[in-house]
């Protein structure tokens, strides 16, 4: 058996990215083939755009199996995937992200026509695929990879409930949704209640939450840093709840709603979409009317009076063990 695991994002040490691909390349049989690019956009220069990918496979090493780890950047070229086929190889492809745009979701289908398998992440992006017209699809879960970095939760003796929204603030993650809640959150609720925002300032800055903070009396710390692995961790810690206000261009899955269900938190996020569909399937914790802050803001003024202790059974589904038994019998399947 051998398998080309090809990757094009470039990965930090101790990166998601890199953690993932690293966890693969543990299975008998595997080779990485490590190549960053950052493609063009096909909406932005449709010529270019195919281009590069053209040259990308062109340039790949041929093996049995090949396994794209960042479908989701080629799947909009089907020609290319045809190309491939006639080389008699069998295409693997990882899809982190349902698109939401009906010429991005008909190019999809056409490439999955050459693509043995898409491996998604969630239950709810195979049924979209469904919907779609595609079946080739198999489920692998998103493990918690830090698993070795996690000791039992802090308790907490604080008369707050710790509300946390980590990671660096991209438009899609709606930092400013979460901020523009404030304005809706019961005064009497507000001095049970302490927000921490972490991570680093991208698409949207913490002047809003600042400001909003200080006009709407909320207890409010923002850590404007890339955050170390200790900081992170202490962070999903300390907290009560994990906020995930994301909006709804956002399609794939969340880091640190994964690393709140291996800690038993309370996950608070939008009630449309994969994150919604996880949370009230699995009995997460509580969804809002995503990209409504009033209706955000009034959900947050009942956690006073919830139960936010957890006992998450669905974090048995995410461990590194499962997403590589998983995988292992995709690869199998070929080699029959």
């Amino acid at each position: 058996m051998e398998i080309l695991l090809i990757d094009n994002n470039e990965c930090t040490i101790g990166g998601h990215n890199y953690i993932y691909r690293k966890t693969l390349h543990e299975i008998q049989g595997t080779e990485i083939v490590y190549k960053v690019k950052n493609f063009t956009d096909l909406s932005k220069n449709p010529i270019k755009a195919y281009k590069e990918r053209e040259d990308y496979f062109d340039n790949l090493p041929r093996k049995e199996i090949m396994h794209f780890l960042h479908l989701d950047v080629f799947y909009t070229f089907p020609s290319l995937f045809k190309k491939m086929k006639k080389n008699n190889v069998k295409i693997i492809g990882t899809l982190h992200w349902y698109p939401n745009k009906k010429i991005k979701s008909y190019l999809l289908k056409n490439s999955a026509k050459y693509i043995d398998t898409i491996v998604v992440h969630s239950e709810y992006i195979k049924r979209q695929l469904n919907l779609n017209g595609i079946y080739n699809v198999e489920v692998v879960d998103y493990p918690a990879f830090h698993t070795e970095d996690i000791k039992e939760s802090l308790v907490n003796n604080d008369k707050y409930v710790n509300i946390l929204c980590i990671g660096a603030t991209r438009y899609d993650k709606g930092i400013d949704i979460a901020a523009k809640s404030f304005r809706y959150i019961d005064n009497n609720a507000k001095k049970y209640l302490k927000f921490v925002f972490a991570g680093k300032e991208l698409d949207n800055a913490y002047q809003l939450p600042r400001e909003l903070a200080k006009e709407y009396n909320i207890n409010l710390e923002i850590i404007s840093k890339n955050l170390t692995e200790e900081e992170y961790w202490n962070c999903m810690k300390n907290s009560d709840v994990v906020l995930l206000p994301y909006r709804k261009i956002f399609t794939g899955n969340s880091g640190p709603m994964t690393d709140g269900i291996i800690l038993d938190k309370y996950i608070l996020g939008p009630n449309n979409g994969n994150l919604g569909y996880l949370i009230n399937k699995y009995d997460l914790g509580e969804t809002f009317v995503q990209e409504d802050e009033k209706s955000l803001g009034e959900v947050i003024s009942k956690l006073c009076d919830k139960n936010l202790v957890k006992q998450h059974s669905y974090k048995s589904e995410l461990t590194i063990e499962k997403f590589k038994d998983k995988y292992k019998m995709i690869y199998k399947r070929f080699c029959i």
